[in-house]
């Protein structure tokens, strides 16, 4: 079977709407963390999974209207991907090392 590299310009995709997100103010889930430590992990996972499955709705609804626009599925795509990443990243700091 052969492999696909990750697309350039969905990578490209993710990278702006992490910046968005920047611009917009944010600061991410682990600043939070940071701030107010382990008591908050609740919180944040259930916050994290609400916003991941806007996202995934948002994909869902635009390709289920027909989407004819390339940029618009990228972008809707890759926000599905950032909060996906974000969440990996969340539980993996929270389970650390103990992870297998």
């Amino acid at each position: 079977m052969m492999e696909r590299a990750i697309p350039v310009e969905f990578i490209a995709a993710m990278e702006r709407g992490l910046a968005r997100g920047r611009a917009k103010g944010w600061k991410g889930w682990d600043s939070e963390w940071r701030e107010y430590g382990h008591a908050l992990s609740g919180n944040i996972l259930i916050l994290l999974l609400a916003k991941f499955t806007e996202e995934v709705e948002e994909l869902q609804t635009l390709t289920l209207d027909g989407i004819t626009e390339r940029q618009q599925l990228l972008d809707e795509a890759s926000d599905v991907a950032n909060m996906a990443m974000m969440l990996a990243d969340f539980q993996i700091s929270i389970d650390g090392p103990g992870m297998k």
